[in-house]
């Protein structure tokens, strides 16, 4: 049912030139917690720039063999002039990787000057006075690119653009929990890939297309006697890789917490008062990434998620060398373990061999239909 999401990704390149092409600019972005109202604001196409799983070859030149995938993979598409339609990064500090990332990239990817921005790890109120000056600096380096200020009648209106959106992924979300629901894992991933490299409001409208046929949709009996399931994973092509496999070994994907999926559009920004203010609160207290504080929150969240969705299971996809999801992986297991969840937790190299993938998943859902104890 999501062919066209589908369709939108692969034509990644065509729509970042198209939007060149009327005298726009393209900003990629590294992680979902650059904050896209900001880049909307000043006229800017935000892009994300996502792992291929690419072969990897020259970023070996530059990159420590223990960092995580999804950087190497980034930079080996800049290197191989995949990325010149762009006219700027913005590199988030979501994790240490990315700090070190910032420089080798800025150095050696041969495009235009990149933004490093600062993400505290906490809250408080320090925390947000400090991001606000941190989202001034990052506004300017915008202007720089757009050539003309942010107004703040701009950002109040790219606000209100992306909260639109968020409602709409939120409405996707809870339509696929449902009982009898058409959607499957496999269709939300292309609707956030396709999120990923569209302007939000032609994604908006497409989603609202799309959930004009959901609701018209028969209701599929059959998918209510599979195993419900949530998948929790930073990377998008993996998050797809799994969903079609999972549901291929008998279950339905019921919910996520993806980088780009639940994490980015569950809670709206509240837009009264300052918009800046507003953008920096939001970032700071929206569902938090891994590795950031303090880190049962996000353990508590993952699993109120798994429960209120009626999963009857969670997996937990994890990239190689990636710090942040192993920092928290010890507290989310005692989140489940309080709840009584079962879990399966994947690393990219179970999810690149086919065979392999299917097999754990396939025992996965048969340990949950006899009730076994998987953790």
């Amino acid at each position: 049912m999501s062919v066209e999401f589908e369709k939108a990704w692969e034509d990644r390149k065509s729509i970042a030139q198209a939007w060149k092409n009327n005298g726009g600019k393209v900003v990629g972005t590294f992680n979902s917690l650059i904050p896209e109202e900001l880049i909307c604001a000043a006229g800017i196409l935000p892009i994300e720039i996502i792992s291929l799983d690419k072969s990897i070859a020259n970023s070996r030149k530059y990159l420590p063999e223990f960092l995580c995938p999804y950087l190497k993979d980034c930079l080996e598409q800049a290197l191989a002039g995949d990325l010149e339609y762009l006219d700027g990064a913005a590199v988030s500090h979501a994790c240490e990787s990315l700090r070190g990332f910032y420089g080798v990239w800025r150095k050696n990817a041969g495009l235009p000057e990149p933004f490093f921005l600062q993400i505290p790890a906490t809250a408080g109120e320090g925390a947000k006075h400090y991001f606000i000056l941190e989202l001034r600096l990052f506004g300017k380096y915008l202007e720089g690119i757009a050539g003309k200020p942010i107004t703040t009648d701009a950002l109040h209106r790219a606000i209100e653009e992306a909260n639109e959106n968020r409602q709409m992924l939120k409405r996707l979300y809870t339509a696929r929990e449902q009982k009898g629901s058409p959607i499957s894992g496999s269709d939300v991933v292309n609707v956030i890939k396709a999120r990923l490299v569209l302007p939000i409001a032609r994604h908006t409208d497409m989603l609202k297309e799309y959930l004009d046929r959901v609701d018209a949709a028969p209701v599929d009996a059959e998918r209510d006697e599979r195993v419900r399931l949530t998948i929790i994973g930073n990377c998008v092509l993996e998050s797809a890789a799994v969903s079609q496999a999972a549901e291929e070994a008998g279950a339905r994907i019921v919910a996520d917490n993806l980088c780009y999926g639940l994490r980015l559009c569950w809670e709206t920004v509240d837009d009264a008062g300052d918009p800046m203010d507003a953008i920096a609160r939001h970032y700071l207290t929206k569902i938090p990434c891994p590795g950031k504080f303090p880190m049962e929150t996000l353990a508590n969240k993952l699993s109120d998620i798994v429960v209120k969705s009626g999963s009857e299971g969670m997996i937990w996809i994890i990239d190689k060398f990636c710090d942040p999801y192993l920092f928290q992986y010890p507290m989310l297991l005692d989140a489940i373990r309080e709840k009584e969840i079962k879990l399966l937790s994947l690393e990219d190299g179970d999810i690149k061999n086919t065979g392999r993938l299917k097999l754990k998943l396939e025992a996965f859902v048969e340990m949950i239909q006899s009730d076994e104890l998987v953790y």
